[in-house]
């Protein structure tokens, strides 16, 4: 075999062609690394997923018989737990913490309470838009690969259900 020719009987043209197809994809390659670095923005995706939550708030369909039946329940939660003791010295504590046993049974209730210094719009994004890209990173980081799933709209609900292994 001559130093000229390739191994394997490919013709040298095809050789060159071969070579100039795979220098033209690393270009490529590299140029499309480049414009993803400068494109990705998470935090900034996370923010607008978050505004465009609060702006359709108003665009919300009334709640159903079944909602209204559940947030009731929990208001009458609340004010059956209204006279939970207090845990331990946690007065000075960022948050509150109580807890309450249901006279005649062995229900126990937990109860915290905090002062959140932001609107009640915001807060309602925060703890519904939770497959954001900071909880992506967070979890990759604590858990590695471990997979975390969020299923929306369960049975054509407004329900949702996330799931994370740990």
């Amino acid at each position: 075999r001559s130093l000229h020719h390739p191994p394997g009987g490919s013709s040298p043209q095809s050789f060159h062609e071969r070579q100039q197809v795979t220098s033209l994809f690393l270009s490529l390659k590299g140029i499309l690394k480049e414009v993803q670095a400068n494109l990705q923005q998470p935090d900034v995706i996370d923010e607008r997923m978050k505004r465009r939550f609060i702006e359709k708030i108003p665009e919300a369909p009334p709640l159903t018989w079944w909602e209204q039946k559940m947030i009731a329940e929990k208001i009458g939660l609340v004010n059956l737990t209204s006279k939970a003791k207090r845990l331990g010295d946690r007065i000075k504590e960022d948050v509150e913490k109580f807890s309450f046993v249901k006279e005649g049974t062995s229900n126990m209730f937990g109860i915290s309470y905090c002062t959140v210094d932001a609107p009640a719009e915001q807060i309602f994004a925060d703890i519904t838009i939770i497959n954001t890209h900071e909880a992506t990173r967070l979890h990759k980081e604590k858990n590695g690969d471990l997979p975390r799933k969020q299923w929306l709209n369960i049975d054509g609900s407004r329900s949702q259900q996330f799931s994370v292994a740990k």
